[in-house]
C-alpha cells in the first residue's frame, strides 16, 4: 500500500459512524407541528409526526414502543418523506385497503366496511 493512503482523509473518514452524525429529527432545529398516535398493541403505536425545518416539513412515520419505565421511544420501523409525497402514499394506502376490503368481504360474503381514521393526539405540539 502507498505510504500516502494511510493518511488520506477519506481513511479516516471511514471510521466515523453514521449515527454519531445523524441527529433525531427533534434535535436539529426543527418544531414540531402535529403529531398523531395510533395504538398497534399494549405496548407499540404507529405515531405519525410533521416536523418543520425553515422551509421544509417532513412526516416521520414510526412504530414508537412503550419503556419498562413508562416512557415512548421511536423504533427503527418507519420512515421520514416529505409531504410533498404523502397524497400519493395516501392514494397507494387507499388502493391497498380497497384491495384488501373487496378480496375479504368477497371471501366472506360480507358487505364492505370502512376502517375509522385514528384521532389526533393533539393539532399543535
Amino acid at each position: 500500500m502507498p505510504e500516502h493512503a494511510a493518511s488520506s482523509p477519506c481513511r479516516a473518514r471511514k471510521t466515523i459512524h453514521m449515527a454519531s452524525i445523524i441527529q433525531p429529527a427533534h434535535q436539529r432545529n426543527t418544531e414540531c407541528i402535529y403529531r398523531s398516535e395510533y395504538p398497534i398493541n399494549g405496548r407499540e403505536s404507529l405515531r405519525i409526526e410533521l416536523w418543520q425545518r425553515r422551509a421544509r416539513v417532513t412526516a416521520d412515520i414510526r412504530r414508537w414502543r412503550e419503556q419498562p419505565d413508562g416512557t415512548a421511544r421511536s423504533t427503527k420501523k418507519g420512515f421520514a418523506v416529505s409531504v410533498n409525497h404523502l397524497p400519493a402514499i395516501i392514494d397507494l394506502l387507499s388502493a391497498a385497503l380497497a384491495k384488501v376490503t373487496a378480496t375479504t368481504a368477497t371471501a366472506n360474503n360480507e358487505p364492505t366496511k370502512t376502517a375509522t381514521p385514528p384521532q389526533s393526539v393533539s393539532g399543535g405540539v
